[in-house]
């Protein structure tokens, strides 16, 4: 889907859901926006499930479930609706079987080619380090060959050139052993730090949200006391 098709299916879903939400009393300023955030979040559907209930329960005294499914099962049919100009719908507006399968067949292909990719870049990586190592191999055996033809005069002095043969391979195979190493692991760590700031974020928001929603109902149990007495 285009992302001009993506922010019309989402302009449908939205206006839908600050419509629910002023006829369940809602405020959809502040709470249409961060249910939209919940069911575009990566999580999975039982976490979205879980957050999504956790908000209704604070500002809703409907049947929270019902009104859970029911923001559930039109986000589903707004982004399940085929967009517009899609080759793979007929006139009817439903969906051609063979179309689909195709398109989904060339997904697949453009999936498996972008793999295929990534693992020919991962065995040119794998070969630079080899080829790497096979340098420091062959230069170990033409040394060895070439010290056995040769009598050693000063032993001081071969030594000395052992070690300047050495050095520099030695330490260029190390250095990019490392630095493969160490990119991996910051990778590593960097999604992880990702994953937990979100997470972090995500629960600071919903605490947020609870508290605006709590404040708001003491706020009109206050209001409805004062009319009372004044009555």
């Amino acid at each position: 889907m285009s992302a001009v098709s993506m922010a019309a299916v989402h302009g449908d879903f939205e206006l839908w859901l600050a419509d629910k939400l002023r006829a369940l009393n809602i405020d959809p300023d502040v709470f249409g926006s961060y249910i939209t955030g919940i069911l575009e979040g990566n999580e999975t559907e039982d976490e979205k499930s879980e957050a999504l209930q956790g908000i209704l329960t604070e500002v809703c005294e409907d049947a929270i479930g019902n009104v859970k499914d029911e923001i559930f099962n039109k986000w589903s049919e707004c982004n399940d609706r085929p967009a517009e100009g899609d080759v793979r719908v007929d006139e009817q507006g439903k969906y051609n079987v063979e179309a689909k399968l195709v398109s989904l067949m060339e997904e697949q292909a453009k999936s498996v080619v972008a793999e295929k990719k990534q693992t020919l870049e991962e065995q040119k990586l794998r070969q630079a380090i080899l080829a790497q190592y096979g340098e420091v191999s062959d230069g170990e055996e033409d040394v060895v060959t070439k010290s056995s033809a040769e009598p050693v005069t000063n032993p001081a002095a071969a030594g000395a050139t052992h070690k300047e043969h050495y050095a520099p391979k030695l330490l260029a195979r190390n250095t990019n052993a490392e630095h493969v190493a160490q990119a991996e692991k910051e990778k590593r760590e960097q999604s992880k730090q990702e994953h937990e700031r979100k997470k972090a974020q995500d629960k600071l928001n919903r605490e947020k949200q609870k508290q605006q929603a709590q404040d708001r109902k003491e706020k009109e149990r206050k209001r409805t006391q004062k009319g009372e007495r004044r009555r």
